[in-house]
């Protein structure tokens, strides 16, 4: 009898609370734990990749050179870094723990299978901010936007908008009973909307958009399906709409109206002006953690875009090389993207880059560089890779032996055939 598959294992738990260890450190309710949740699971995560190294038969995956090649490069300008307080922080989280997170599942999610598992396990995760959320909104503890544990509203906005991609694909796919699915998008595209995120919801519909073209374009039934499915979950929720917070809705009415006047808007086209000023007179970088003190400010002290953020203080040749290694992670994901699991990662690739170029900083973007390591696989080559050919030369082919046919003698009063041998008579 074959053995059920199992949902998830103790290696992608593991890897996932490293992943969002932050919100439930932060959490009052879990103060009790005598330890850093963060630092344990890192710990836990360098040991599974250690043990992972050892057991690979095979050569080490080929997306492992290029993320060596890439942190090697940013950190040539820690030799020219003025070493303040947030730079040394900085620094010290970049090439020790944001590397982990990027390396990481290049060795343990190789298969088909362990996707499977991060994503669910991931969704999981998703569903229980839901749950908090929706705690919240019982308890009528916010009326400007519902978050999460300790997460902020971005957090909660991306971690929905990672859980929504999932379950759509999977409906779509026929992966997930729509009895169940749709109810369970609704519930967590309502999330998404209390959480009044913009980015979330722009990148999520945007990259559910381009992979539905790039998959689906030649299929007429899914599209047929995803149209039912797209007026299913419309009519669920514009019966939560009246339950979503005023302040979170009005932000984003303001902004899918058109509206950019808001103080989150003009900040960020603030800080992308003087970091694209400030980029060109230095070719090398400025250093790490120097944004902070040239153009920073108070309350922003990165510019919330990874590639001028690296532009700006690792220099013009860092900036360039990852520019080229997100082109070929969206490319690798794209032609690994021949079942549910591998379209599901390149729509949640698509989604966190769009969101680093609008918000977060190099230490801030777990869930992307996880995505961004992933996405470097190139597992495509195994799975079409032809039969391999036998040693040696081949073998001949055996002749089918012919039977022989008997002699044919003839038969009294009827001669004898034509070629039988004469036989006197008896």
């Amino acid at each position: 009898m074959r053995r059920p598959r199992a949902v998830t294992d103790l290696k992608t738990i593991i890897f996932v609370i490293f992943l969002t260890a932050g919100p439930w450190k932060g959490d009052p309710r879990f103060a009790w734990i005598p330890f850093d949740l963060t630092l344990l699971a890192a710990i836990a995560t360098v040991v599974l990749v250690g043990f992972e190294v050892l057991r690979m038969k095979e050569r080490v995956p080929r997306g492992a050179g290029w993320l060596v090649a890439f942190w090697w490069l940013l950190a040539i300008p820690i030799a020219w870094t003025d070493m303040t307080p947030y730079a040394m922080v900085k620094v010290t989280r970049l090439f020790t723990l944001t590397v982990l997170v990027s390396v990481a599942p290049l060795f343990l999610f190789r298969t088909r299978e362990g996707v499977r598992r991060f994503l669910f396990t991931y969704g999981c995760v998703g569903f229980v901010m839901a749950a908090d959320v929706l705690r919240q909104l019982v308890q009528g503890q916010s009326q400007q936007a519902l978050t999460a544990f300790a997460a902020d509203t971005i957090t909660v906005g991306r971690s929905m908008g990672m859980t929504f991609i999932w379950l759509f694909f999977l409906v779509l796919n026929r992966r997930l009973s729509p009895v169940r699915g749709i109810p369970l998008l609704a519930l967590v595209g309502f999330t998404a909307l209390a959480s009044g995120s913009k980015g979330p919801l722009l990148f999520g519909l945007s990259s559910i958009a381009l992979s539905v073209l790039v998959f689906y374009r030649q299929k007429l039934k899914r599209l047929a399906k995803l149209g039912l499915l797209a007026t299913f979950l419309l009519l669920q929720l514009s019966q939560l709409v009246e339950y979503v917070p005023q302040g979170a809705l009005r932000r984003l009415t303001r902004f899918l109206s058109g509206d950019f006047s808001s103080d989150s808007v003009v900040d960020r086209a603030q800080l992308f002006t003087e970091a694209m000023r400030s980029i060109p007179g230095h070719p090398l970088g400025t250093g790490w953690g120097v944004y902070e003190v040239r153009i920073g400010t108070m309350t922003n002290i990165y510019p919330h875009n990874l590639v001028l953020e690296i532009l700006y203080e690792a220099g013009w040749l860092a900036g360039a090389f990852f520019v080229y290694l997100l082109v070929l992670a969206g490319h690798r994901a794209y032609k690994n993207a021949t079942n549910t699991e591998w379209i599901i990662v390149f729509t949640l690739y698509t989604f966190a880059v769009g969101n680093s170029m609008v918000s977060g900083d190099m230490n801030g973007e777990r869930l992307f560089w996880a995505l961004f390591g992933l996405s470097l696989q190139r597992v495509y080559e195994a799975a079409r890779a032809p039969a391999p050919a036998p040693a040696g030369p081949a073998p001949p082919r055996p002749v089918p032996a012919v039977p022989r046919r008997p002699p044919v003698r003839g038969l009294p009063g009827f001669g004898r055939p034509e070629g039988a041998p004469h036989l006197p008579p008896r």
